[in-house]
């Protein structure tokens, strides 16, 4: 992922999403790109596209897991609910154009502690250390792939 590319659009997106600095091509692959993001930028969609992204996602983690957003939201430590909401957080930053920060909110929890879930789930190794962290990851973003393109929205 490489961060801070020379894209050419705004270098504020709008409220709750990622300056210029932090946007990724992963970001922009989902978006159509540059040319979608600026495309519903001129139209006025891109916040509803995202939230549609958010749902997506909520979506896929359900389906995958059977959590939903209200049991990723109870703050507890039990083991497999972080794992759920680590692979949520993880997905949400890595495909969409959500900051930390709106991610933090969403989630009821300290950006810090976003960072802290980016970390885990972005660790190339994951997979040999925690397998089943790391197939649950790759189940959900595959699902949230799906969802997200063929979810019924359209630009």
């Amino acid at each position: 992922m490489i961060k801070g590319k020379a894209y050419k659009l705004p270098a504020r997106l709008g409220e709750g999403l990622k300056t210029i600095a932090e946007i990724t091509d992963d970001n922009l692959k989902i978006y159509g790109g540059e040319d979608g993001v600026t495309s519903m930028l001129k139209m006025g969609n891109l916040n509803s596209y995202t939230e549609h992204l958010y749902n997506a996602l909520l979506t896929s983690v359900k389906i995958v897991t059977g959590t939903t957003m209200d049991d990723m939201l109870i703050i507890n430590r039990k083991h497999s609910i972080i794992k759920i909401r680590s692979a949520a957080i993880y997905i949400l930053y890595k495909h969409t154009l959500l900051s930390k920060i709106e991610i933090s909110r969403r989630f009821k929890l300290d950006h810090s502690t976003i960072s802290h879930h980016l970390d885990i789930m972005s660790d190339k190794d994951l997979h040999i250390y925690n397998r089943k962290a790391s197939q649950m990851l790759m189940l959900i973003e595959q699902e949230f792939l799906k969802n997200a393109v063929n979810g019924g929205y359209t630009l």
